[in-house]
């Protein structure tokens, strides 16, 4: 009996860590659905249009969606000014602490980890920002 209720326990666990919430279930279905065609047509999922519009949509879903803007701004600044100024200049630095400290308040948040943990089972690893800001 009671290894019955370890092994139930150690599935709970198991169903617990690759799931997505259930706000997301339509938007699993089509990621599903667009990760196995780009599989079969011989593709890497996590780089392709479709694969990365849905986890977008799935992104703006969430209650995290406000800090992952804010990590997409910090990058987007500091890609430019990476361009611009030399790599020791006190404000590139300066942006690149702001990156860290944006991409670990993230980290600390359960839910985003769970979310990425979950896409990490489906062989997504890198989550594509804001598609009208692609272009630069």
């Amino acid at each position: 009996m009671k290894s019955k209720q370890m092994l139930r326990f150690r599935l709970l666990n198991i169903f617990k860590r690759t799931s997505f919430p259930p706000i997301l279930s339509n938007e699993v279905k089509l990621l599903k659905a667009a990760i196995t065609d780009a599989k079969q047509r011989g593709l890497d999922p996590q780089y392709t249009p479709e694969v990365q519009n849905i986890v977008r949509r799935m992104i703006t879903l969430m209650p995290f969606v406000e800090k992952f803007r804010e990590l997409e701004q910090v990058v987007r600044a500091y890609c430019f000014l990476r361009e611009t100024q030399p790599f020791d200049d006190p404000e590139v630095e300066a942006v690149g602490q702001r990156i860290d400290l944006v991409n670990n308040e993230l980290l600390t948040d359960r839910r985003y980890r769970r979310f990425y943990k979950s896409l990490q089972c489906l062989e997504i690893y890198e989550l594509p920002f804001s598609r009208e800001n692609t272009s630069q």
